[in-house]
C-alpha cells in the first residue's frame, strides 16, 4: 500500500539539478531470474486483507475469494501480490519467535493453494511493520532475519517456478540503500539455507520509486528479482482520500498537475538503472485515485502502460475493489471494467488496442495531418463533425501536448527535435495513431 507522506512526492526537488550517479557496468548473467520476472506478465495485489493492520477484522477472513481470482485471470492476469503484515506476528524481542499458529497464515495458505489450482504466480510479500531508520536499523535486523529463516522454512516446498519471496515492502524514505543492503543480505542468508532456488525480490529505499535506484548497488545473490513503485505525481494519483498524509482535495488533472516533472524524473533514475546493470526489474505497484476525473485517470494509466510496454516490464496493478479501482462497480468482470484501462494494459483480449505506438490505424481515419514530414508548423484537421482529443507522444511515449481539436488546428512545432513522434487521437470508443516525422 502507497504510504503517504510529503516527502515521498516531495523530497528529491532538490536532487533533480543534480549529475546522475556514475555507475560502473557489470553485466550479470541473471537467466533464472529474469524468465521468472518476465513470467509474471500482468498481476494484481489483494489488497487492503492481510496487511490491513488498521482493520478491526484483521485479518479478515472474506477478504477476497478463489472466485474473484477465477474472474480477474479472465482478462488476462496471470499473477498475483499478497502483500501480508508479518511484523505483526513477529515478537519484538529475542528469539523473535513468529506466531505460525495466527489466523493469518490460515488465510497465506489458503491463497497459496488458490493460485495452485488455478496456475497463478504468487508473491509472498512481506509489507507493512518495519520503521527502518539509519539510527534503529540494527534492532530490526536479526528480527527480520529470523522472519525470512521461518517463512523460508514453512514455504521451502512450493515450486519456485511460481512462488517468489519479496523481502520488505517500499523500505523507508530516510534510510540509505547501504543499510538497507546489510538488513536484505543477512534476510537472503536466512533464506538460502532452506529454498536456495526461489527468486528473491528487493527493492530500494525511497518507498521504492524510481529515485531509490540512484545509488542502489545490485545484491550479491545472484537469483534477485528487483521491483519498482510508481505513484507519481503523487498529489494527482492520491487526490480525495481523507487517509493520504498529506491530503490533496480532488480536482487535480493529469497532465498539467503542477507535478507532472515526477513522472520523468522517476523514470529516467530506474532507466538508467536497468540500462547499467542489466539486471530483471518489474513494476510491483502502481495505481490511481478514483477521485480523479475519468479523462485525467485515462491519461495517466495510458501514461505508466506506455511506460512499461516500452521497458517489456511487467506490472501489479495495486487496487481493484477500493481507492485505486477501475471497474465501474463492485463487479469485476468485462463488462463493468472502463474502456481507457481495458485498453492502456492490454485486459480481456484486447489485442486491437492502438494505444501503444504499433498497430497504426489507416482506415476511415479520424483526422488529417499535413504537412508530414513536418518542419515548423503542423496542420490537423478532423473529418468529423464530433471534437477530438488528440495527444502528441515522442518515440519514448512521453506526452507533449494535450488539446480538443474541431475542424482545424495549427500547432506550432519550430524547436522540437527531428525525429519520428505520434499523434493519438479519437476516444474511448474509437482511437487512432499516427506516426508523425519532423525534419529539421
Amino acid at each position: 500500500m502507497p504510504q503517504g507522506t510529503l516527502m515521498k512526492s516531495f523530497v528529491f526537488r532538490t536532487f533533480l539539478a543534480s549529475a546522475f550517479v556514475g555507475f560502473s557496468i557489470t553485466i550479470n548473467a541473471q537467466t533464472t531470474a529474469q524468465n521468472r520476472c518476465n513470467s509474471f506478465k500482468k498481476g494484481v495485489n489483494l489488497s487492503n486483507w492481510l496487511e490491513a493492520y488498521w482493520s478491526p477484522l484483521w485479518p479478515n477472513p472474506t477478504g477476497y475469494s478463489k472466485s474473484f481470482l477465477v474472474e480477474i485471470k479472465k482478462s488476462g492476469i496471470r499473477s498475483v501480490r499478497l502483500p501480508i503484515n508479518f511484523a505483526a506476528v513477529t515478537d519484538t524481542l529475542p528469539p523473535y519467535a513468529v506466531n505460525t499458529s495466527h489466523p493469518v497464515f490460515a488465510l497465506v495458505d489458503t491463497v497459496i493453494a488458490w493460485t495452485d489450482e488455478l496456475d497463478m504466480k504468487l508473491i509472498i510479500d512481506n509489507h507493512h511493520g518495519w520503521p527502518l531508520t539509519d539510527t534503529a536499523w540494527r534492532a530490526s535486523l536479526p528480527r527480520m532475519a529470523n522472519l525470512w529463516a521461518v517463512l523460508a522454512r514453512r514455504y521451502a516446498g512450493l515450486n519456485p517456478e511460481q512462488y517468489t519471496f519479496e523481502l520488505l515492502n517500499e523500505p523507508s524514505i530516510g534510510f540509505e540503500n547501504d543499510s538497507l543492503a546489510i538488513i536484505f543480505e543477512a534476510c537472503i542468508d536466512s533464506i538460502r539455507p532452506y529454498a536456495p532456488n526461489h527468486s528473491i525480490i528487493a527493492a530500494p529505499n525511497f518507498a521504492g520509486i524510481g529515485l531509490g535506484f540512484a545509488d542502489f548497488n545490485p545484491l550479491s545473490d545472484t537469483n534477485i528479482i528487483y521491483t519498482v513503485h510508481t505513484y507519481d505525481p503523487f498529489p494527482f494519483t492520491h487526490q480525495g482520500f481523507a487517509w493520504s498524509d498529506p491530503f490533496y482535495a480532488a480536482g487535480i488533472p493529469f497532465p498539467n498537475s503542477g507535478y507532472d516533472f515526477l513522472v520523468e524524473a522517476n523514470w529516467l533514475y530506474l532507466e538508467q538503472w536497468m540500462n547499467t546493470y542489466q539486471l530483471p526489474v518489474f513494476l510491483g505497484e502502481f495505481g490511481v485515485s478514483i477521485h480523479a476525473d475519468e479523462q485525467s485517470r485515462c491519461n495517466w494509466i495510458d501514461t505508466v502502460a506506455r511506460r512499461t510496454r516500452n521497458l517489456n516490464m511487467p506490472w501489479f496493478y495495486w487496487d481493484l475493489q477500493y481507492d485505486f479501482q477501475f471497474y465501474h462497480s463492485a463487479v469485476v468482470d468485462k463488462d463493468s471494467i472502463i474502456p481507457c484501462f481495458r485498453e492502456a494494459l492490454r485486459l480481456y483480449d484486447d489485442s486491437t488496442s492502438t494505444a501503444g505506438i504499433q498497430g497504426f490505424g489507416t482506415n476511415n481515419p479520424i483526422v488529417e495531418l499535413f504537412p508530414n514530414p513536418a518542419k515548423d508548423v503542423l496542420h490537423i484537421k478532423t473529418t468529423g463533425k464530433e471534437p477530438v482529443h488528440i495527444r502528441l507522444l515522442d518515440a519514448s511515449g512521453r506526452l507533449l501536448r494535450h488539446e480538443t481539436v474541431l475542424n482545424n488546428y495549427t500547432l506550432a512545432i519550430p524547436d522540437w527535435p527531428a525525429g519520428i513522434y505520434f499523434v493519438e487521437c479519437g476516444n474511448l470508443q474509437n482511437r487512432k495513431v499516427y506516426k508523425l516525422i519532423i525534419c529539421d
